[in-house]
């Protein structure tokens, strides 16, 4: 500050910061620095390994500042001069930066630590993986690999997707990853890749696609279903399959069910006829005789 009669000035609070670019370096890599200050002024640059070992130091002099307005600024173009390589076989661990004052070397400007670390190989890198194998997170938690022993149930289906719902999240998975295992009662147990999970039979929206004879092929939003049919109550039949009994609408093939019982009665009409002919033949033969 300065004063001149009842007026006086205040200088502006100094300002500097000089530091390396980055936090991390690996071996092989080149130290690179930026900096800001509201004075040009000559600066020492000193760079020393975990040990206190210096290995590299530089100075920088008044002239080499660049005036951007508000601030001093080193370019990038004079600071590439002055870029450090972290040789091969550099030490591994926490490195130190420090820029000093070139009048006094004991005023310390600015400081900062950065970590040298080795550059990383297939093995290295492969190993890490092993690591983390089965401990992969992500925003949400742990990754699900198995929904084994979490109340896992199948909730909806849209299209060839399908959500399956469990004490940690919902999981979504592809249609053609089910299969029907078991049908007891109202619920459906179905295998995944991620495991079993259940699911009410109604949601499985069942119909019988065909029906050859009393076997039908029952499909659903999950795959087809092949059994015997068991009993029809209006437009619902009950189908025995491998993995249990299903209740599957007949709609669309209730004309076919519907026709086999005339088919069959005018087959036993056909049979009861030719039986009372032969028999009036029979019996003619007889009297004639």
């Amino acid at each position: 500050a300065s004063s001149t009669g009842d007026t006086f000035t205040v200088d502006a609070t100094p300002v500097f910061s000089m530091s390396t670019r980055a936090t991390e370096y690996v071996r092989m890599d080149f130290i690179s620095l930026v900096s800001q200050s509201t004075s040009a002024d000559d600066v020492w640059l000193v760079i020393t390994d975990p040990s206190g070992l210096m290995w590299y130091y530089d100075a920088v002099d008044s002239s080499q500042w660049q005036d951007t307005g508000d601030y001093f600024e080193l370019p990038y173009s004079t600071l590439a001069l002055t870029w450090w390589p972290i040789t091969s076989d550099a030490p591994l661990g926490t490195w130190n930066f420090t820029c000093y004052d070139s009048i006094s070397l004991d005023e310390i400007l600015d400081t900062n630590l950065f970590t040298v670390s080795a550059k990383p190989t297939m093995d290295s890198v492969l190993d890490r993986l092993d690591e983390i194998d089965e401990a992969i997170t992500t925003s949400e938690g742990v990754i699900i690999d198995s929904i084994d022993g979490l109340d896992a149930k199948l909730t909806t289906i849209s299209g060839n997707i399908a959500t399956i719902s469990t004490n940690v999240g919902d999981i979504q998975t592809t249609v053609s990853h089910l299969d029907i295992t078991e049908l007891t009662g109202d619920l459906a147990t179905i295998q995944s890749d991620l495991g079993e999970l259940t699911v009410a039979v109604s949601a499985l929206d069942a119909t019988v696609s065909s029906i050859e004879g009393d076997v039908a092929t029952v499909k659903t939003n999950v795959g087809t279903l092949s059994g015997t049919i068991s009993d029809i109550d209006g437009n619902t039949a009950t189908i025995q399959t491998d993995v249990g009994a299903i209740k599957a609408d007949i709609t669309d093939v209730k004309s076919n069910v519907d026709n086999t019982p005339a088919w069959i009665a005018v087959v036993l009409a056909l049979v009861a006829a030719i039986a009372a002919i032969f028999a009036v033949i029979t019996i003619r033969q007889k009297i004639a005789g």
